[in-house]
């Protein structure tokens, strides 16, 4: 339910950048939007009818969170453009760190993490974090945050298919419908950046 409530991120983009960026989208990008939008739907309703559904509170900090995500890609492009990757990552991962290390007392383990819980978190944070934060920011520099945005409509697919990997979810023709859906709004949504790139 998180991955698909985190990939509403794009249509907040989408909206944001008319709205307060003046950027104008061409038919294709609005196209590939509602396709993946409709993924997104279609998604949520089969997870409504085989889990419990979110809360509303759940649902509001989802919203507040891809609502903060936009504004970061977007103010990043346009007052940090000159900050290389990883002198951002190491940053904001730092200040998060630090931010965070006053609750620590607070929330004590209960007992020693096993190697595996270890390695998890290591391969969390290096490539989960990290890795993919560097990557993420090049991309805003390079391409811009409307355009980087749209790879979120990927989250509720892959966070479908790590389900049935790790965790033996099953998988059901409508979450292979929506995860067609999604792909494709994508590759609408970029196929205009490629051809614009292409010309220039």
């Amino acid at each position: 339910v998180s991955s698909i409530l985190n990939a509403i991120v794009p249509i907040v983009g989408v909206v944001f950048a008319y709205f307060f960026v003046s950027e104008k989208l061409t038919w294709t990008q609005l196209l590939g939007v509602v396709l993946g939008f409709v993924g997104v739907m279609v998604l949520m309703l089969w997870q409504q009818a085989e889990v419990l559904s979110p809360s509303p509170l759940m649902v509001l900090a989802a919203l507040v969170a891809s609502i903060s995500y936009v504004v970061g890609a977007y103010y990043t492009k346009q007052r940090l453009a000159r900050i290389s990757s990883i002198v951002f990552v190491t940053g904001t991962q730092l200040a998060a760190a630090i931010l965070l290390l006053p609750l620590l007392p607070f929330f004590v383990p209960q007992q020693y993490p096993s190697m595996e819980a270890v390695v998890s978190i290591v391969g969390l944070a290096v490539f989960s974090t990290s890795l993919a934060f560097i990557w993420y920011f090049k991309l805003i520099h390079q391409i811009g945050p409307t355009k980087t945005l749209m790879v979120t409509y990927l989250v509720p697919f892959f966070g479908m298919l790590w389900g049935a990997l790790f965790l033996d979810e099953a998988i059901t023709i409508n979450q292979i419908s929506a995860g067609i859906l999604i792909l494709a709004g994508v590759a609408l949504s970029l196929d205009n950046f490629r051809l614009k790139s292409a010309t220039e």
